[in-house]
């Protein structure tokens, strides 16, 4: 499934069970920058407070003036006896600027940056990363800072000073109290060459990116001449690197250990990769096509466009985390190849055709008939067929008039319309059925309503706030269905629900989650924090432009499982990602269906609360190690019987030895994608292994073990799961398997 994790989360997640990929999604999705407590009220009323405190213009001006540009309130002189924490007033957003000793920063240059829908999954990259600046000011003397702003919208809070590197706040709301530190930053240094000669990478991208946090954190550079980069950033919390070059194979995502003073040295060698090449035509005169683009992955990692013959040539494919091609072009739907043949001779052929889209066109309009200008609208559609998962999200802006036309839809997806305009709620309508059959179709007037807000707090069973909570409001506005062919406007599909139909927040220092520009509808409202069970979501019912903001979700209660994993010498193991499933419940009647999701810390501890009483089973997966060593791969491991209450379980993680090989046709041609498995129930590293571009393959199993080699057709061909080849008695060490299929 695309999201936040691409291509990469989906070849790992696919040999695992069904019910552990909730839980992944969410550890992967876990971690953003938590904020601190305000801290208690001064009792003392003064001057700077009363100014801090002078009176806002009315909710309904602040919200139609932010929605446009949010300003900067003035800070009045402040005195030093005075405490700070104030408590922030509805619609606006207060902090202050610390530097690493917790003294405040006077003259800290503080910016807001807004995106367009920052809570939802948006497929749409260009608008995903984008974020506008829409108010910026200075901290006073006293390093705090004050803006006027729309409830409910998240900003990113960006604080720079001389000295430091600039600190990101992502997600942050109106009603916050915000403490920034500046640092000088985390340092990564080092080197990009070639594999095959040592000779450096000019020009190569390197970013560094958080594990599962916002864009927003995200830093990049490009090499030297020598291949020599430097990149400071603001975060120590999971970060990764990525090299990505214009010829060369890019790396995979490297987990960067740093230093006791946040500075790493990492040296990254590219692999030369394959070459592919190819033709793109249209797919009903097969004419070629001009100007498209085929990238490497949906995000179109590398591209390259096709001449007048529709011939492209992309260099350094065969990143295993990027394993498809997609092509584009416009006036045509996207088309992606999943099931690629093997490179023979480091070459792979891969043609497309790519079929004639279609367009949809309409008018977003306020209640009152006028229109709606710069609104953001998105046709939508996700399907899985034979090349695995469809996708659309393409997008537009409204003009003047409040019109939109949206072309290149892929034929034969059904789309939904996502409308968001920071001021009104956001829509989603799904198009007609009729829009499969039509070139062109005509959405009519669609009218946005006045926004609702949902605001809460997320508790423990002794009413105290939870920090750094996942919530979740699922749902959509009441008329979604009113292009359908349903008179009474209600749907009977569940286009792209996944991305249109869910948003997420985190919850504040206190506990405190808010979601804006809720159209009127029937929601359900989640909560999901690591190491959590999750609980019952509860129904929310929006009514036009009425807020909600009394709303509790409750975390906790329940039995608890502690423990800590360590390796074959009894040191921790950090990193380590561990899912229970209830096997016997205490109490008769309790559902065995329990969402959770643990990783271990730096000491490899891990905990699990609010579980139902009763024994678990533990699966254990070594997906994040930082310390892999490919000749002796760590093994999932499963912990059979764990009871609620233990508080000193301890895992033992172990390391195994690797059976490799090629995979090859009847003609002794590489064969890519195959699935390769040992037979029954035998361990391995817990991820799906499939062959590479070359048919090659490399299996971690348990040292010692002799065991029956199986091959399997791709997860995206009709094979998928059935056994094309068994090698028995093959030994663990073995790296010279050669599996070849009969004709």
């Amino acid at each position: 499934m695309k999201g936040k994790r691409g291509t990469r989360l989906v070849l790992v997640v696919l040999g695992i069970l069904l019910p552990l990929l909730a839980g992944l999604l969410f550890l992967i999705e876990s971690g953003r920058s938590r904020t601190e407590d305000p801290g208690t009220r001064s009792g003392r009323s003064t001057e700077r407070e009363e100014a801090l405190h002078a009176p806002l213009p009315p909710a309904e001006a602040v919200l139609e003036s932010a929605a446009r540009s949010p300003a900067a309130l003035p800070v009045a002189p402040g005195h030093p006896d005075v405490t700070s924490g104030v408590e922030p007033r509805p619609g606006e957003l207060r902090g202050r600027v610390l530097d690493p000793q917790r003294t405040p920063v006077p003259g800290a240059r503080v910016s807001l940056r807004r995106g367009i829908a920052r809570e939802f999954m948006v497929l749409d990259l260009e608008a995903a990363h984008a974020a506008e600046e829409i108010a910026e000011t200075t901290s006073d003397a006293q390093g705090e800072f004050r803006f006027a702003l729309a409830r409910g919208i998240p900003v990113d809070l960006v604080a720079s000073g001389a000295g430091f590197v600039d600190t990101v706040v992502p997600d942050r709301y109106a009603g916050e109290f915000v403490e920034v530190t500046l640092s000088p930053g985390c340092l990564v240094f080092g080197r990009i060459t070639r594999e095959r000669d040592g000779s450096p990478v000019e020009g190569a991208e390197v970013r560094v990116f958080r594990l599962g946090g916002p864009s927003a954190l995200a830093r990049e550079t490009t090499s030297d001449a020598d291949g020599r980069y430097e990149l400071r950033f603001a975060f120590r919390e999971d970060p990764m690197l990525e090299v990505v070059s214009r010829n060369e194979q890019s790396s995979d995502w490297i987990d960067l250990v740093l230093g006791p003073d946040g500075t790493v040295e990492k040296d990254v060698a590219l692999k030369a990769g394959v070459l592919v090449e190819g033709r793109v035509t249209d797919s009903l005169t097969g004419s070629p096509i001009q100007g498209a683009i085929v990238g490497e992955g949906w995000v179109y990692r590398r591209t390259a466009a096709t001449d007048a013959l529709g011939e492209y040539r992309l260099e350094g494919f065969g990143n295993p985390g990027m394993a498809e091609l997609f092509a584009k072009a416009k006036g045509y739907g996207e088309s992606k190849k999943e099931n690629l043949p093997g490179a023979e001779n480091g070459l792979l052929h891969v043609d497309f055709e790519l079929a004639p889209g279609h367009a949809a066109r309409g008018r977003v309009l306020d209640p009152g008939g006028r229109p709606i200008e710069g609104a953001y609208v998105a046709a939508v559609a996700s399907q899985f067929g034979s090349e695995g998962q469809e996708t659309d999200w393409l997008s537009a802006r409204t003009d003047e008039e409040g019109r939109f036309r949206i072309d290149s839809l892929t034929p034969g997806l059904r789309h939904a319309l996502f409308a968001r305009k920071h001021g009104w709620a956001t829509h989603v309508w799904d198009f007609p059925p009729t829009e499969v059959v039509e070139n062109e179709t005509d959405l009519g007037d669609l009218v946005l309503t006045p926004p609702a807000l949902i605001a809460g707090r997320v508790e423990d069973d002794s009413e105290q706030g939870i920090a750094d909570v996942e919530v979740i409001l699922k749902g959509w506005n009441r008329d979604r269905g009113r292009l359908g062919s349903d008179s009474d406007g209600s749907r009977g599909s569940n286009i792209a629900d996944f991305y249109v139909a869910s948003r997420e927040v985190r919850s504040d220092a206190r506990g405190r989650f808010w979601f804006g520009g809720v159209a009127a509808g029937s929601y359900t409202l989640g909560a999901r924090k690591r190491g959590w069970a999750e609980p019952s979501p509860i129904p929310v019912e929006v009514e036009e432009g009425n807020d909600q903001e009394d709303l509790v979700l409750r975390v906790g209660g329940g039995s608890t499982i502690r423990g800590r994993v360590v390796d074959e010498d009894g040191r921790p193991v950090a990193k380590v990602h561990l899912s229970p499933r209830l096997v016997e419940p205490e109490n008769p009647g309790t559902s065995e269906q329990v969402d959770a999701s643990a990783q271990t810390d730096a000491g490899g501890t891990f905990a699990f609360r609010g579980l139902p009483s009763g024994e678990y089973r533990i699966d254990v997966y070594p997906f994040w190690i930082a310390e892999w060593d490919p000749d002796a791969p760590w093994l999932q491991t499963t912990i059979e019987r764990a009871r609620t209450g233990t508080d000193d379980l301890v895992i033992v993680m172990e390391k195994g030895a690797n059976i490799g090989g090629v995979l090859l046709d009847a003609a002794g041609k590489p064969l890519f994608g195959y699935w390769i498995s040992p037979a029954g129930n035998v361990r391995t590293t817990g991820g799906l292994v499939t062959t590479d571009l070359e048919g090659r393959f490399t299996i971690g199993v348990p040292r010692g073990t002799v065991c029956d080699i199986e091959v399997r057709g791709s997860p995206q061909s009709r094979d998928y799961g059935t056994v094309l080849l068994t090698q028995p008695g093959v030994a663990a060490g073995t790296t010279n398997l050669v599996l070849q299929l009969e004709p």
